[in-house]
């Protein structure tokens, strides 16, 4: 008789089950995706998660039209060696660059490991598309990635996050309040 995940004792009967690998690339500073991919994964005893990081540090990106290809290729290579059914890219920097970058990353990734690939924002774009989400309303969706305040700390740079949510939530500027009454603006 089979028993519920939650009260098996024997960390055989869970490895026995693993029938399932995904491999995600994550940014190196990302303190969240294990964590949920994890807290995901526990109802689902037959995969297992796997995790690779390319180096992503403070506010200045020197590669900030593209990705660091070696870096990222070097994860995926990495996670191969797991041979996972499916090798993903966690990140949202193509969100607001251009997809075209995420689908190049999906080809690369593929020709260099065998396995099927994607990233979070392809994934997103195939469940709204698949949802019906007319093209029009897609061009009109931003990532927000922050106000410019000079963010150096975690808390920081959810900040300017959020500061730029709520301006674009409320078609506001983002504009300094002394640069508006200095320039006569409501």
């Amino acid at each position: 008789m089979d028993r519920p995940a939650s009260v098996r004792s024997r960390p055989r009967d869970l490895l026995a089950e693993q029938r399932v690998a995904i491999g995600t690339i994550t940014p190196s500073a990302n303190t969240v995706v294990e964590r949920v991919t994890l807290g995901i994964l526990r109802d689902f005893p037959e995969v297992s998660a796997h995790f690779a990081r390319t180096e992503v540090v403070g506010d200045k990106d020197p590669f900030p039209d593209s990705y660091d290809w070696d870096s990222m290729l070097g994860a995926a290579r990495l996670l191969a060696h797991a041979h996972p059914d499916v090798l993903s890219w966690n990140g949202s920097k193509a969100g607001g660059i251009d997809f075209g970058l995420d689908r190049e990353l999906v080809l690369r990734i593929a020709g260099l490991t065998g396995a099927k690939s994607t990233t979070s924002t392809l994934a997103i774009d195939e469940v709204l598309r698949e949802d019906g989400v007319s093209e029009e309303a897609l061009q009109r969706v931003r990532v927000p990635i922050g106000l410019d305040l000079g963010a150096q700390s975690a808390p920081e740079i959810a900040l300017s996050i959020l500061a730029e949510a709520l301006a674009t939530h409320r078609n506001a500027t983002g504009m300094p309040i002394s640069e508006k009454v200095r320039r006569g603006l409501k």
